[in-house]
């Protein structure tokens, strides 16, 4: 006979909006104020004891199920719940609960979501992801790329905002003269942010007659579920006042990456591409009997293509001038995409190359679309965004080259490639993310390293056979390795967590108290930048 948790609800406590029953499992909760949940039902095979007793409440994100907090209470408690404006929105969390050692029962749980009216609380122009506000300071020109953040309320979760750009007339009016320049469809939000990056402003300029230097830009936001624009706390629809770009234009090649991921892309070292024998073949993590894959090299040694400089090339094929992925594509990133998600996952570049013909302004604009057009199609199939970025290379990286090319060669210079970030100028941290308790009882771990080796090392005074971890604290432990056999380090973490958490302590996903473990593990051939960690727990 089943035992133990069957059914939670709201415990009348805490405003609900909206519909709440049976039918319809989800609690959507007012923001900023804590709404209590129960325990409503019992499978019959639990005993009076056990109701009386321990029982774990988990609360969670719900895809992915990633866990915000956990926290035991007695079975006759309620479990409160609040969330911050910024959380709420069309983005789920999942309440659950079980008897202590016991597996969750499937109706014991809920789907929760915050509510609060819309807003847009700040906004910034910048010169990096979430960097400082410059549009006081730096006017930017055409062809730079331009980073904006808004800050939101009630937003959080939404992934089809629309983005509108406004050059502001001066002197005009702006419901009547001010001019629309683009727009931007299919705008995230997450962590009740929103942080895109803008390559195409060279289009903008275009765009102008009788221009000023400086022209001045705004945005208006709109919600497509409800066709309005998303008002600040002044009852204002007019945001990002104002961007100011001077009237010149700007090719920078180093910088026409799409910036989903900060790490930078550059040439390889030709000792880094050959090195060979100064490596390591795998980082692994084994956690309460669990074994997981941090780095494999046969991941990507497998699918190495020996005619170019990238780890995976695919043909996938655009029409003319534009960059929306055809159906006779989408066969192809899928195929990508599973690939991707195959553990361990490791971080990559998509890149973008187009053929020999036009110019290379156009070219690298039509790249970077396309990049971007297939790296959001990657994401909406599941590979986690964090791991890919993507990069327009326009037609600088051709495999052919020469004045009269084929059309079969030219269709060999438009592909796609896939980079991984693991070497010294494009190396991006691996993370591993545990949960573990406070300073008081730290939790066992092991990191396995196999394949290290250091036989024709070109950096010996930095690649030593150590690796050196930090903590959040600074505090410095160095573990010593051993060539040509399995290394198994033996480590005790801890998270920054109080000994008596609030719950409101969490909503940030628990960054306050997350202890970040960096460890520098270094080799000619992978990582081989010594200023940056290899990999973080």
């Amino acid at each position: 006979m089943a035992k133990g948790i069957k059914k939670i609800e709201w415990a009348g406590k805490g405003e609900i909006a909206g519909n709440f029953s049976v039918k319809n499992p989800r609690a959507k909760i007012k923001a900023d104020q804590f709404v209590y949940f129960k325990i409503a039902e019992w499978h019959d095979g639990t005993t009076t004891e056990e109701k009386k007793g321990t029982v774990l409440w988990h609360f969670q994100t719900n895809s992915p199920r990633e866990s915000v907090l956990k926290l035991t209470k007695k079975g006759d408690e309620t479990y409160g719940i609040k969330l911050a404006k910024k959380f709420c929105g069309s983005f789920t969390y999942y309440l659950q609960t079980s008897l202590l050692n016991s597996s969750y029962s499937k109706s014991a749980g809920l789907l929760i979501s915050g509510w609060c009216e819309p807003k847009i609380i700040s906004s910034a122009w910048a010169t990096e992801t979430k960097g400082e506000d410059v549009r006081k300071t730096h006017p930017f020109t055409y062809g730079e790329p331009l980073y904006l953040n808004l800050t939101t309320e009630g937003l959080n979760g939404a992934n089809n905002l629309i983005i509108e750009i406004y050059r502001r007339v001066t002197g005009g009016n702006k419901e009547k003269d001010d001019q629309l320049i683009k727009v931007y469809n299919k705008t995230p939000v997450n962590n009740g942010e929103v942080n895109i990056i803008i390559k195409d402003s060279l289009s903008w300029r275009g765009k102008i007659t009788n221009r000023d230097n400086p022209e001045q830009f705004y945005i208006k936001v709109k919600d497509p579920s409800t066709n309005k624009y998303i008002k600040d706390d002044n009852d204002d629809v007019y945001h990002a006042r104002y961007l100011r770009m001077k009237d010149e234009n700007k090719f920078d090649l180093p910088k026409i990456d799409l910036g989903l991921s900060k790490a930078k892309v550059g040439k390889l070292k030709t000792y880094d591409k050959n090195a060979g024998t100064c490596k390591f073949t795998k980082i692994g993590v084994t956690y309460q009997d669990e074994n997981d894959l941090l780095f494999d090299e046969g991941k990507f040694l497998r699918k190495m293509d020996p005619k170019d400089n990238f780890n995976i090339v695919e043909q996938i094929h655009y029409d003319y001038d534009k960059w929306d992925i055809r159906n006779d594509a989408k066969p192809v990133l899928d195929k990508i995409a599973d690939y991707l998600k195959e553990p361990p996952f490791l971080p990559v570049e998509l890149g973008a190359h187009t053929d020999s013909r036009g110019t290379e302004e156009y070219n690298l604009d039509l790249s970077a679309k396309r990049a971007d057009a297939a790296v959001k199609y990657l994401i909406s199939k599941g590979v986690p965004s964090h791991l890919i970025s993507g990069k327009g290379y326009g037609k600088t990286k051709p495999v052919r080259t020469g004045a009269n090319l084929s059309e079969a060669q030219h269709q060999e210079n438009r592909r796609t490639t896939l980079r991984f970030k693991i070497f010294e100028n494009n190396a991006q941290t691996l993370v591993y993310d545990v949960v573990v308790p406070s300073y008081k009882k730290p939790a066992g771990l092991k990191i396995n390293i196999d394949g290290f080796i250091r036989k024709g090392c070109h950096k010996k005074k930095e690649h030593l056979n150590t690796i050196k971890s930090f903590d959040s604290y600074k505090q410095p432990v160095n573990y010593d390795l051993t060539e040509n056999k399995p290394n198994s380090i033996d480590v005790k973490l801890n998270s920054r967590l109080p000994t008596v958490p609030k719950i409101t302590d969490f909503f940030d996903f628990g960054r306050n108290y997350r202890n970040i473990y960096s460890y520098y593990l270094h080799s000619c051939t992978y990582y081989s930048g010594t200023q940056y960690p290899s990999f973080a727990i």
